[in-house]
């Protein structure tokens, strides 16, 4: 995996009454956030109306710098490097990362709770309807036996959002069930079709105004929080291969931090002059800009 640059930038917008200033620097030489760039950030954020940005960047000889504008309460409380924003859908990067480090535990006998009557061992291969016994089952007979978690999570089975079929009642286990109730929009492994119900099973650090119910909904697809100062060590642990830098301890096996950055559907298929044609990962995508090949988890934008 070659990866020249990430950026984590997270955004927090709403009517606080923004003034234009200037970005607290936190650590650094000042070498990114010059009164230029700044000045051009100010700029998209006051086009756009967002009320605050955290920014970091990892640099060449290993630092790091951060910048921070706006506020983040009404009273004036000023955006930092470790203010905490909710990541959409960047939370699918660490949902992928998670499984894999899930089938690194039972394939090394860390963790030995059962697995469905026939199953012998649990990877990225493993079918759905194996792992989901009863549950799992599409309008398709060929999706219902032959789909995988890579299918699920490149969002290749065919099935739109479907957003209104489901309500924050609802468990992982009810939008299952009724997925063999939804009609398709492709045929399975046709085209990359973004949906978020297959991506529930899992719980992060999520925000408080959702309830422990509805976490179980939305924390895969879209619930994680962090901030800038996290993100940068998230986004060295996947410039790394999966290990810490610090400790050089591997926390994600390095087989996970290729496959759920290597492309398995197109996003777009048509370039431009910065950016080459897109492929979907496992909640990440793949491109090149400007000729350096990038791999870039970002949320998805509709």
């Amino acid at each position: 995996m070659i990866v020249q640059s990430i950026f984590a930038a997270l955004f927090l917008t709403a009517d606080l009454g923004l003034a234009s200033q200037s970005p607290r620097a936190d650590s650094g030489n000042g070498t990114v956030f010059d009164a230029q760039f700044s000045s051009l950030i100010q700029e998209a954020m006051d086009a756009n109306n967002i009320t605050g940005m955290s920014v970091g960047v990892l640099l060449p000889n290993g630092g790091v710098e951060f910048g921070a504008w706006g506020n983040r309460t009404e009273s004036g409380e000023t955006i930092a490097p470790d203010t905490s924003f909710g990541l959409g859908s960047l939370s699918k990067g660490f949902l992928s990362a998670s499984l894999g480090i899930l089938m690194q535990d039972f394939a090394t006998g860390k963790n030995a709770t059962a697995l469905p009557h026939g199953v012998t061992e649990f990877n990225w291969d493993t079918k759905l309807r194996d792992l989901l016994p009863g549950e799992w089952m599409t309008e398709d007979e060929f999706s219902t036996s032959k789909a995988d978690l890579v299918d699920l999570l490149s969002h290749v089975t065919g099935l739109p959002r479907h957003d209104v079929s489901y309500s924050p009642d609802d468990s992982p286990r009810d939008l299952v069930l009724r997925m063999r109730d939804l009609r398709a929009a492709y045929e399975f492994r046709q085209l990359l079709e973004y949906n978020n119900q297959t991506w529930t099973p899992t719980k992060r650090r999520i925000p408080f105004f959702i309830t422990e119910h509805t976490a179980d909904l939305i924390a895969g697809a879209g619930g994680v929080i962090s901030s800038a100062k996290d993100m940068l060590l998230w986004a060295r642990l996947i410039m790394n291969g999966g290990v810490d830098p610090q400790t050089n301890v591997q926390i994600i096996p390095n087989a996970t931090v290729n496959l759920v950055t290597t492309g398995h559907s197109v996003y777009s298929n048509e370039g431009n002059e910065l950016f080459s044609v897109m492929e979907y990962g496992l909640g990440w995508i793949r491109t090149a800009y400007r000729g350096h090949e990038v791999s870039i988890c970002v949320p998805f934008v509709s």
